[in-house]
């Protein structure tokens, strides 16, 4: 995820991770980023991120790379 964010960064757009940095979290929460990266666990165990994606209108896509770890939903 680090490098993806550096490339997508390099090239003018704005990338994170979930757990990155606790103080970009409001960034995150608020819609700040063009991309946001995170795994499975983060997005479905932690009841913030489950809230963002359930309440946000600026989510257009969201794309699980490892969807063989999710076991339910």
């Amino acid at each position: 995820m680090k490098e993806q964010c550096e490339y997508l960064t390099s090239l003018g757009f704005k990338a994170t991770f979930i757990g990155r940095d606790p103080n970009e979290e409001s960034d995150i929460l608020s819609g700040m980023h063009d991309f946001i990266y995170s795994s499975p666990e983060s997005l479905l165990g932690v009841q913030k991120w489950r809230d963002m994606m359930a309440n946000s209108t600026s989510i257009k896509l969201i794309v699980v790379d490892e969807a063989h770890t999710i076991i339910q939903w």
